[in-house]
């Protein structure tokens, strides 16, 4: 038999396998994370 899981990262940084499923993707939350501006960290003036 073949599964498929989700690799997942917490905020706690603990990682387990998820049922994909039980994932709910709510992309109004992405603006409280702070990712790296890559841009802003390539460009040299």
């Amino acid at each position: 038999m073949r599964y498929t899981y989700a690799l997942v990262e917490f905020e706690n940084g603990q990682i387990s396998l998820i049922d994909p499923l039980n994932i709910k993707f709510d992309s109004s939350l992405l603006n409280e994370y702070a990712f790296r501006d890559s841009e802003k960290e390539t460009t040299k003036d």
